[in-house]
């Protein structure tokens, strides 16, 4: 994991609120969660930060990610460099966007879709 300068992670964690700090990342995410080193953000502005994908910082591909929607966590060496980790919903990685993108139509909707057309039950025989 890459550590930053205090004050370089301070720049880039301007307007986070206090209450999206925490100790244990898990317990506030669900399934979908992923996780990324504060490193990783190559831009930021004052409400987002923008993570390339790969992780190059000349890379333009990538996701604004809003500072709102993530926990952070973090840790302190005693070189005075920190190590902070984020946790959001994958849904904002490009992975996550482009697999909204294709989800297409899955069984369980085709079968409620059925069912609300005709008013029937359907039973299994397996």
């Amino acid at each position: 994991m890459k550590t930053l300068n205090k004050e370089v992670a301070r720049k880039i964690l301007k307007n986070v609120k206090g209450g999206q700090f925490t100790d244990n990342l898990q317990d506030f995410h669900a399934f979908f969660t992923t996780y990324r080193n504060l490193g990783q953000v190559t831009r930021s502005t004052d409400k987002a930060f923008f993570i390339a994908e790969p992780t190059h910082p000349g890379c333009k591909e990538g996701f604004w990610l809003p500072k709102s929607v993530c926990k952070f966590s973090f840790e302190e060496s005693r070189s005075g460099e920190v190590e902070v980790t984020m946790s959001f919903n994958r849904s904002y990685t490009l992975q996550g966007q482009e697999e909204k993108k294709h989800s297409g139509f899955s069984a369980a909707n085709a079968i409620a879709n059925f069912i609300t057309r005709t008013g029937g039950d359907v039973y299994c025989n397996a």
